[in-house]
């Protein structure tokens, strides 16, 4: 085999170096045992390979290549695009959060011990992938972060956060499309409703909109309440022992108490320590 031919077919270059089924490995294998109503859509056919490039990609660049792009460089402003990016995502999450009501039981479909498998109209299985879809579009939010120089907030739990969560999502959709793990995706998008509306109004300069924009810190508080519903939700799996729960939604648990004290350390951090500075410097100013 010749070096171009190597080059655009390198999972069969590596069965005749290796003498073994390399490509198999690679692609096929990730198949097996698939839900292949997903398999058609992008990003879904074959192994995880184009989704940890994605991934891997934006690590080089908030992490390596985008700060030092930047260190001479004076800040973008990006409040145009900026507001036209929450408001797309305010848009699409108060689209699916609609969708998955009118075509979900909250109640029966997403607690307790549903039928295992979930059937899903084409109109159903493209709203799911749209869902994933939309936490690789998110990886924007830390590139905004990097061009506008505010690495400060391009913190481990803001980069972990939006790594983990369309790897999970991205398994989910391959292997475990069962009923109790809309749960946390259903949750997600109210949750992202409200977060990108704020990010959004807060692109606007007029002080008519920023002094309404005082509920910034209870944000957290609610992706706080969100991961300990999700704890609970994760439980199930312990109470419904019969139950045939696919292992992914096992580590649903470890992933919502996980982020839990990662948005506790950071609020704790951004706010109730800020508060007690200010208590501090007010009290010295009142002394002298």
């Amino acid at each position: 085999m010749s070096l171009a031919q190597a080059l655009t077919s390198p999972a069969d270059y590596l069965d005749q170096v290796t003498g073994t089924n390399v490509s198999y490995y690679i692609n096929d294998y990730w198949d097996d045992g698939a839900d292949h109503r997903f398999t058609p859509l992008p990003l879904m056919k074959g192994g995880p390979w184009r989704l940890y490039a994605i991934l891997a990609s934006y690590l080089t660049f908030v992490l390596y290549l985008g700060p030092r792009l930047m260190k001479d460089r004076a800040p973008f402003d990006l409040r145009i695009v900026l507001r036209f990016y929450n408001f797309f995502l305010v848009i699409s999450n108060a689209y699916l959060f609609y969708e998955a009501s009118m075509q979900t039981t909250f109640s029966y479909v997403m607690w307790g011990c549903p039928d295992p498998y979930w059937p899903l109209s084409p109109y159903e299985i493209k709203l799911v992938w749209f869902s994933f879809s939309l936490r690789l579009i998110e990886l924007l939010d830390t590139i905004f972060f990097v061009l506008r120089k505010k690495q400060n907030q391009v913190s481990f739990l803001h980069v972990f956060h939006h790594c983990i969560v369309p790897t999970v999502g991205w398994h989910g959709l391959k292997y475990a499309t069962h009923p109790a793990l809309a749960f946390a995706p259903y949750l997600n998008t109210f949750v992202h409703i409200i977060m990108f509306t704020y990010y959004g109004l807060a692109t606007f300069k007029s002080p008519t909109i920023q002094k309404h924009l005082w509920w910034k810190k209870h944000l957290t508080k609610l992706q706080l309440v969100q991961f300990i519903l999700m704890f609970i939700h994760g439980l199930q799996p312990f109470i419904f022992r019969s139950c045939p729960y696919p292992s992914l939604y096992k580590i649903q648990g470890i992933l919502s108490t996980t982020f839990f004290f990662l948005f506790l350390s950071f609020y704790i951090n951004a706010y109730s320590k800020r508060k007690s500075k200010e208590r501090a410097a007010a009290n010295e100013a009142k002394m002298d």
